[in-house]
């Protein structure tokens, strides 16, 4: 049994839920557990492993992934306490990192925060540059702003959102 304080619930969600993913064409996000000890919350996002999906997953498949991790984790036994369990997707706000995270968002507007070069003071971060997505590979992603085109290597970049239209 894996105790919420020794720091390995996480890997032993995953162990669990990713062989459950693959078959219904959807991918691990992340595994959070916060909360007390004696009842941590598990929070497991997922999301569908197609990147040219403009939907993701639905509320169904996380009801029927929330309904079958939850039946698997209480047979594995990895819990020596009660828990609370959400199975959620990633929200329209969550940070994208990696080419994954960008790839899904080919065509949207995004804002792209970069590292600072060098022992700057915060205030002299670099200035996000927002443009619409055009390209993305496993080194760097390429933005239309204003009519230019502006790459940006993986190694320069801090994060990126979404922008969304309100």
């Amino acid at each position: 049994m894996i105790s919420h304080e020794d720091g390995h619930l996480s890997a032993g969600v995953r162990d669990v839920v990713a062989p459950l993913l693959e078959p219904v064409d959807m991918e691990l996000v992340d595994v959070e557990v916060t909360g007390p000890g004696s009842r941590p919350l598990i929070r497991v996002i997922v999301d569908t492993a197609d990147l040219t999906s403009p939907s993701g997953v639905d509320v169904d498949d996380i009801a029927a992934v929330s309904r079958q991790l939850g039946d698997l984790l209480d047979e594995d036994l990895l819990f020596d306490q009660a828990y609370t369990l959400e199975v959620t997707s990633p929200g329209a706000d969550r940070p994208l990192t990696g080419p994954r995270d960008f790839a899904r968002n080919i065509g949207r507007d995004v804002r792209v925060h970069r590292r600072p070069e060098g022992d700057l003071e915060a205030s002299d971060e670099p200035e996000p540059l927002t443009g619409t997505l055009l390209a993305v590979d496993d080194e760097q992603v390429t933005l239309d702003t204003d009519g230019t085109q502006v790459t940006v290597a993986f190694s320069d970049l801090d994060h990126g959102t979404i922008v969304l239209p309100w």
